[in-house]
């Protein structure tokens, strides 16, 4: 998913004024980033209690 984010290179430039111009852009990088969070989140702390478990 790294890989698509190259696109959104453009939202690095003049942040402020980015966001007004690039306000379709913005709101798709949130949607990729919200749903990239809320699946790799939940298996990281999966993966982390698994861990606890198996030390004890």
């Amino acid at each position: 998913m790294n890989t698509s984010f190259g696109r959104f290179s453009v939202l690095a430039y003049i942040p402020r004024l980015g966001k007004i111009i690039f306000r379709k852009k913005w709101n798709e990088l949130y949607y990729l980033k919200h749903n990239q969070e809320s699946i790799l989140i939940p298996l990281i702390r999966a993966q982390q209690e698994q861990e606890k478990k198996l030390l004890q």
